[in-house]
């Protein structure tokens, strides 16, 4: 490694800067250098102490890199105390098993969010090094992440091939550099109206500061859980110890930062982990998502800084008073008699609703029909129940509702897929995993395609062979070059 050090410095002077994403620096150094330091993924590797170490004055100290150059220190404010441990362990020493699903970055249904190779066309005219070239800021490369927090611009990407680091890490040597494509504003951000793009920015404003540890350095994981405990008992989310979830659905309907809390998949319901959640049991693992709940609970961001200023105070647990054994099976009993006596009243009751909604929706399926209903609803008609009595019930397996808006949905994604390499001059053949890759059906759709005619013609028209392939990026190039 000092063979190395010595060789680069020889070559350029170019230190990392503050700021700086480690990894892409050391992507940065490929121009100067061939090396074998990248690891194989950008966004959390494991094992860069040796690295770090080697590299000695040009990057500084193992700490400066973790507080400087990398996401650790907002990542690590919202994890418990052995996470965290374990999340050092991984980028010091070696691969953490189960990383990802810690930090809710596994996959939909875990705060998953989206992990991109962003960068802001502004700050690519201002972060620029003693070498002139511009740098990847770290700010931009947390997952999540849609806009600028310096510009409130949204963030931009390239092409599919500029954006696969494990396969074509030349792209990444600085954050200006492509195969030849233009930069492009993630989706997601382009899409939204004016009023929810603000509240973005401010997100995004409120993420860089908290990569400055000297930023309330009480907002951890064990604060946090107070804090929203003890806003929690004053909104009358939590009352007596109990959940009150038709409270907690009132605030966040009414919180100017509801489309926030709704990106983030916290939409409110009867059950315990969100029972846990808004009594201080459990904090999401995602940095957006911990900020737009904050955010969604208080009326600014100031009011959120205020009550980090200080240590915050574990709320006092309420005892709970529960029924005695004898009470519970008394009510429970009574309960099954009342219902039992009134279940002919309330079936026709909610039926003829059922039917109603069925009406109006004839392509909604039994649950999407059931949600439209009363909770109480489910206590008297069933599926078994409804189509016993005569009524019509949606069938997943006879009807072809569901599997006609799945065919519109992932043909739709098959073109724009196709668009989007032929318009990037993709250099690599079209093929069908490339077609189908992103889309939610992507990893079971195989054993689906009998039932998706235009997903299937879809592919087969745009999938290319080696022969069109070929002829595909020899007219771009050609036209590349006049």
């Amino acid at each position: 490694m000092s063979t190395l050090q010595d060789s680069l410095r020889l070559v350029f002077a170019r230190s990392i800067r503050s700021g700086e994403h480690f990894v892409m620096y050391l992507a940065h150094l490929l121009f100067y250098l061939e090396h074998q330091l990248l690891p194989r993924y950008w966004l959390w590797p494991s094992g860069l102490r040796p690295t770090i170490e080697g590299l000695g004055a040009l990057v500084g100290s193992l700490g400066y890199v973790k507080s400087h150059c990398s996401s650790m220190p907002a990542t690590t404010r919202f994890l418990p105390p052995k996470n965290v441990q374990a999340l050092h362990g991984h980028f010091d020493h070696g691969t953490q098993g189960g990383l990802m699903a810690m930090l809710g970055l596994s996959g939909p249904g875990t705060e998953w969010v989206k992990a991109r190779l962003a960068r802001c066309p502004k700050c690519l005219e201002e972060d620029i090094a003693d070498d002139g070239l511009p740098f990847w800021r770290r700010d931009h490369l947390v997952p999540g992440n849609l806009f600028c927090g310096y510009h409130g611009e949204p963030l931009c990407t390239p092409c599919d091939q500029c954006a696969d680091f494990s396969k074509y890490q030349k792209y990444t040597r600085h954050a200006g550099f492509t195969c030849g494509c233009s930069l492009q504003a993630i989706p997601e951000a382009a899409a939204l109206p004016t009023e929810v793009a603000e509240l973005e920015i401010e997100m995004s404003r409120i993420g860089s500061r908290l990569l400055d540890e000297n930023y309330l350095p009480h907002l951890n994981h064990g604060g946090i859980g107070n804090v929203v405990a003890a806003r929690a008992v004053e909104l009358g989310i939590v009352e007596g110890g109990f959940y009150r979830a038709d409270r907690a659905a009132e605030v966040v309907q009414a919180s100017r930062f509801r489309p926030l809390l709704e990106r983030k998949g916290i939409v409110v319901a009867r059950t315990q982990s969100y029972a846990d959640l808004f009594k201080g049991k459990m904090v999401p693992r995602t940095p957006s998502a911990t900020i737009a709940l904050l955010a969604g609970l208080h009326p600014k961001w100031e009011d959120v800084e205020h009550a980090f200023e200080h240590i915050p105070t574990e709320v006092q647990k309420v005892q709970l008073v529960t029924r005695s054994l004898e009470t519970r099976l008394t009510q429970r009993e009574r309960k099954a008699n009342w219902k039992q006596k009134n279940a002919e009243k309330y079936f026709t009751f909610y039926a003829k609703d059922y039917a109603k909604e069925l009406k109006k929706n004839p392509d909604a399926s039994h649950v999407e029909l059931m949600r439209k209903l009363p909770h109480s609803a489910g206590f008297f008609i069933t599926e078994e129940s409804l189509a016993a009595a005569g009524y019509q019930v949606p069938n997943f397996h006879t009807s072809d509702s569901y599997y006609k808006r799945l065919d519109a949905s992932f043909s739709q994604h098959v073109k724009a897929k196709a668009n989007g390499f032929v318009d990037a001059g993709w250099k690599h053949r079209i093929t069908r995993h490339a077609l189908t890759r992103g889309h939610r059906m992507s990893t079971n759709y195989r054993h689906l395609l009998p039932h998706l005619p235009k997903t299937r013609d879809a592919i087969e028209r745009l999938q290319e062979t080696t022969t069109a392939w070929k002829q595909r990026v020899a007219a771009f190039n050609e036209q590349a070059s006049m």
